[in-house]
């Protein structure tokens, strides 16, 4: 968490579990981005709790979700969403009936097990496509994460959306949830167009992105820890919490050694 600035790790323990009794595998569809936060809310805060949940907002359901399965599902448009529920077998399957009674409690799509099914067997296997964008010298490809808790985080959503990407699209995901909030996982993809340097067009769209984040309320940095670019933005989310990390710092690390 402290991203190696007051200290390094020696040793590690690890726990360990038994592989589950039963993996229930369903698969959601939702009209809009709002539906589908909502129906994660609800199932963390009625202590309902998935081993995965991920939520793909409707572009990112179109460009990057496979078809096939959603088609053999009956998917109608909107949000794709896949949910799976692992552990005992009475459990598991308590826990992924109340998930379908929350989803028809909100107007969902029951699309069948297809979705978590094709996900749960091609899961990594995503960053492959990119290396076929980023061969190309003038495009633009990143993924940017941030945090934000339940009643900011449409209000996130939609600003970094609505970010100027050029001549581009920002495609989303929502992928870690907790009691309090979720992430978000963005994708840039962009041309540079014919002017400037590739790289400065990245920064220009780095920077809106992350200034409709800030403005709107998220913590920029969630799984991926923050880096060199993030780090002028850290300092105006965090204020003079900043000026506390420094003191600490300089006095476990005064010849700043760390990170």
């Amino acid at each position: 968490g402290s991203e190696g600035t007051l200290g390094f790790f020696t040793a590690a323990r690890l726990q360990i579990h038994a592989v589950p009794e039963r993996r229930e595998l369903a698969s959601f569809g939702a009209k809009d981005v709002a539906t589908a936060v909502e129906f994660a809310r609800k199932l963390l805060q009625e202590g309902i709790r998935p081993s995965v949940l991920r939520i793909y907002d409707p572009l990112e359901t179109a460009f990057a979700v496979s078809s096939e399965p959603l088609k053999k599902g009956g998917f109608e448009g909107g949000c794709a969403i896949v949910a799976i529920f692992e552990g005992r077998a009475a459990i598991a399957g308590a826990e992924v009936g109340e998930a379908r009674a929350v989803a028809r409690s909100l107007g969902m799509q029951d699309l069948g097990p297809h979705l978590a099914e094709y996900w749960w067997a091609h899961r990594y296997h995503v960053s492959y496509k990119q290396q076929l964008i980023l061969s190309h010298g003038r495009m633009l490809l990143d993924t940017f994460e941030l945090a934000a808790t339940w009643d900011k985080l449409d209000d996130v959503y939609k600003a970094v959306k609505a970010a100027d990407a050029g001549l581009g699209l920002i495609m989303a995901h929502f992928s870690h949830f907790y009691n309090t909030g979720a992430n978000i996982y963005f994708t840039l993809v962009a041309h540079a167009g014919v002017t400037g340097t590739p790289a400065e067009k990245y920064d220009r769209v780095w920077e809106n992105m992350l200034a409709a984040a800030h403005g709107a309320g998220a913590t920029l940095s969630h799984h991926h820890g923050s880096g060199t670019q993030k780090n002028e933005w850290l300092r105006r989310e965090r204020g003079a919490w900043v000026e506390i990390f420094r003191r600490v710092k300089n006095a476990f690390d005064p010849e700043n050694r760390f990170n």
